[in-house]
């Protein structure tokens, strides 16, 4: 009981000691448990001794100091670069080990079968907090048993269900042959409309077309989603229709690949340009076999994770800039469709 109540105490007391230190809450929250010790020794022990006040700006240009010196201290062996990848990897997988056993090691469809079913005993936070631990879990089915329960007359469910799940056109094809819309608000069903994957039946656009061809938020969204329906507005019709090419290569066609080849082409155009960094690590290349082996197959690594990084944050861009370009469309959408 002694030990059982010493754990206790510190774990009040380390919960006391976030209160009293927001900033080392916040920090806390963004580092590996395996560091906190290192932390309390270094702010325990001697900021707060000394009460000095350290931003988190600090810990960021601190951290940028410790990669500084284990480029030094490595002479740019490109064997740094996977360490710390593997170090941030695996500081990665000890933040979220919770999720990723009950993900892996934990039948989900069980669990979200089994919530499902008892739906109707769940409150309104209980099934929010389920859809969104469940981030792009729910299939369409499992969606619409949602929207057939107790909780189909509050849109904060259906707010909740577009912000942490796939729409896809079938659900929005449901929400009109049940006629939800009343009941989501027609803000929160445009949202849908402008998220959803692919697109709708034309039996469907034609009745939300005659059906609200009085509300301007519908028909520009409709405008925006569908230009290809679209009989007028040619020039909008055009830029529109470049949205949707985008958005269909991306999701079906080759829009990644060829994301990746333009990053395999920059990260070599990179290296065979002045500056190059081959120059200041080619003094570094080893003359036996067995070591010259291991050094290519590090930079073979590095460079494919570099071009897998670079891939990764363009193909984020360009998602990022065609929500903006949305916005844009929608913003001079035409408040007609014929």
């Amino acid at each position: 009981m002694d030990e059982v109540d010493q754990e206790v105490q510190k774990q009040n007391s380390n919960e006391l000691t976030k209160q009293e230190n927001p900033k080392r809450a916040i920090l806390s929250d963004h580092i590996s448990p395996y560091l906190e010790p290192l932390y309390e020794l270094i702010v325990d022990d001697f900021i707060k001794k000394y009460n000095l006040d350290v931003p988190l700006s600090f810990w960021f240009v601190f951290s940028l100091f410790v990669f500084s010196v284990l480029v030094v201290y490595s002479k740019l062996d490109y064997q740094a670069s996977i360490f710390l990848f593997l170090l941030a990897l695996l500081i990665l997988l000890a933040k979220n080990r919770k999720i990723i056993v009950k993900r892996f090691f934990i039948k989900q469809s069980d669990v979200i079968d089994n919530f499902i079913k008892n739906i109707q005993i769940k409150n309104l936070d209980e099934t929010k907090k389920f859809i969104k631990q469940n981030f792009r879990q729910l299939d369409t089915n499992s969606l619409i048993r949602v929207m057939e329960s107790k909780f189909n007359n509050n849109p904060s469910i259906y707010q909740s269900i577009f912000y942490n799940q796939i729409v896809h056109a079938e659900l929005i094809e449901y929400i009109i042959k049940n006629n939800l819309i009343p009941k989501m608000g027609i803000d929160i069903f445009c949202d849908y409309l402008m998220g959803s994957i692919n697109s709708l039946s034309f039996d469907n656009y034609e009745f939300l077309k005659n059906t609200y061809k009085g509300n301007d938020r519908v028909i520009k969204s409709l405008n925006v989603c569908y230009p290809f329906y679209l009989k007028s507005h040619v020039i909008f019709k055009f830029f529109a229709n470049i949205r949707i090419w985008i958005k269909e290569s991306l999701n079906y066609g080759n829009g990644n690949g060829a994301i990746s080849l333009f990053s395999l082409i920059l990260v070599t155009i990179a290296l065979i340009t002045p500056p190059r960094p081959l120059d200041s690590v080619k003094y570094l290349i080893p003359t036996d076999s067995l070591s010259a082996i291991f050094f290519i197959i590090n930079f073979g690594m590095s460079f494919l994770i570099t071009v897998g990084i670079i891939t990764l944050i363009l193909t984020l861009i360009i998602r990022w800039l065609l929500r903006r370009y949305r916005g844009l469309l929608y913003f001079i959408s035409p408040k007609r469709i014929d």
